[in-house]
C-alpha cells in the first residue's frame, strides 16, 4: 500500500511540472504572437506610407511628363517649383504679420472733418482737458447765463466745449464723461463753422477713466501702461485707442533702445502724456495730427 501511495506522489509531481512547463511555453508563445503582431502593423504603416509617396512621386512625374519638359530639366522644374510654393507661403505670412501688426498697433480712431455734422443720438466719451475758459464778452451778451466752458478730447469726435452755466458746472479736470452732442449746423459743406465752434456736448455723466490722469500744475497728465513693437521706436509717433496719435521725441526713443537687450520683439513701457503746445490750432490746421506727447517714458515688465 504504502509502495502504491509513493508512485503515486511520483506521477503528480511529474504531472504538475509537466503542467507548469506548458504554461510558461504557453506564455513564451503568446509574447512571440504579440511581437510579431506589433511587427506586423509596423510593416503594414510602414507600406502605407511607401505607397502613399509612391503615389505623390508618380503624380509628379505624370504631371512632369504633361509638361513636355526636355530630360535634364525636370529636377530644375522641382526646385522652381517649390521655390514659387515657399515664396507664397513667405507673402502669406507677411501678409499675416502685417494684419496682426495692424490690429495690435494701429489703433487709432477716424475723427470725422471739423465740418461734419454730429449724429445727435450717438454717445461718445471724453475727457476734460481745459476748464473754466471765459468767454468772448460778445457770446455772453447773447446768452448771460453762460460763464465758460470746459473743452474735452474725445477720441472719436476730436475737441469739443462743455457749457458752464451760472452755478451748475457739470464737468470737472481730468474725469471723464459720456455725453451726446448738441450740434445747432444744418448744413454739412465746406462752409459750414468747426464742430469745436458750433457744438457742445448734452447731459455728460461721469464714467471709469479710459486712461488714467493726474493734475499737475492745472494741466491734464495722462498715464499710461502700454505694448509697443521695437519697430516703433524708430518712429516718430505711436498709436493709441483712447489718445489716437502720440508724438514720440527721439531723445526718448533713443533712451528707450540704449536700456534695451533685444533687438527686436515687443517692449512694455510706463509712460506720462500732456497736450502738446497749440494742440487746439493743430487741431485746427489739421485735425487728424498728434494733439498729446510723451514727457517721460520708463521700460516696465511689472504689468500685463
Amino acid at each position: 500500500m504504502s509502495s502504491f501511495q509513493q508512485n503515486n506522489s511520483g506521477a503528480n509531481n511529474e504531472c504538475g511540472c509537466n503542467l507548469e512547463e506548458k504554461l510558461k511555453e504557453i506564455e513564451k508563445l503568446r509574447k512571440e504572437v504579440n511581437r510579431l503582431n506589433n511587427v506586423l502593423e509596423i510593416r503594414n504603416n510602414d507600406i502605407k506610407a511607401t505607397s502613399k509617396r509612391c503615389d505623390n512621386l508618380r503624380k509628379e512625374c505624370e504631371d512632369l511628363k504633361k509638361m513636355k519638359k526636355t530630360p535634364g530639366e525636370e529636377d530644375k522644374l522641382l526646385v522652381l517649383e517649390k521655390n514659387q510654393m515657399l515664396e507664397e507661403k513667405d507673402n502669406e505670412l507677411y501678409r499675416l504679420r502685417k494684419e496682426l501688426h495692424k490690429k495690435k498697433y494701429d489703433v487709432a480712431n477716424f475723427i470725422p472733418h471739423h465740418c461734419k455734422i454730429v449724429d445727435k443720438s450717438r454717445y461718445f466719451d471724453g475727457v476734460v482737458i481745459r476748464e473754466n475758459i471765459t468767454y468772448s464778452e460778445k457770446r455772453r451778451e447773447r446768452n448771460s447765463t453762460i460763464s465758460s466752458f470746459n473743452l474735452l478730447f474725445s477720441p472719436t469726435l476730436g475737441l469739443i466745449r462743455a457749457i458752464n452755466k451760472s452755478g451748475n458746472k457739470k464737468t470737472k479736470l481730468g474725469k471723464w464723461y459720456h455725453f451726446r452732442v448738441n450740434d445747432p449746423r444744418r448744413k454739412n459743406n465746406g462752409g459750414a463753422p468747426y464742430t469745436i465752434d458750433a457744438a457742445t456736448t448734452k447731459d455728460p455723466h461721469r464714467v471709469r477713466s479710459l486712461r488714467g490722469t493726474e493734475i499737475i500744475e492745472s494741466q491734464v497728465v495722462f498715464l499710461l501702461h502700454t505694448t509697443l513693437d521695437y519697430g516703433a521706436l524708430y518712429n516718430e509717433y505711436f498709436e493709441d485707442k483712447c489718445l489716437n496719435l502720440i508724438l514720440f521725441s527721439e531723445a526718448l526713443r533713443l533712451s528707450i533702445r540704449n536700456q534695451l537687450l533685444f533687438k527686436h520683439g515687443e517692449v512694455k513701457l510706463s509712460m506720462k502724456i500732456k497736450l502738446r503746445e497749440d494742440y487746439e490750432e493743430l487741431f485746427r490746421y489739421d485735425h487728424t495730427r498728434p494733439l498729446f506727447e510723451v514727457i517721460s517714458v520708463t521700460v516696465d515688465n511689472t504689468f500685463y
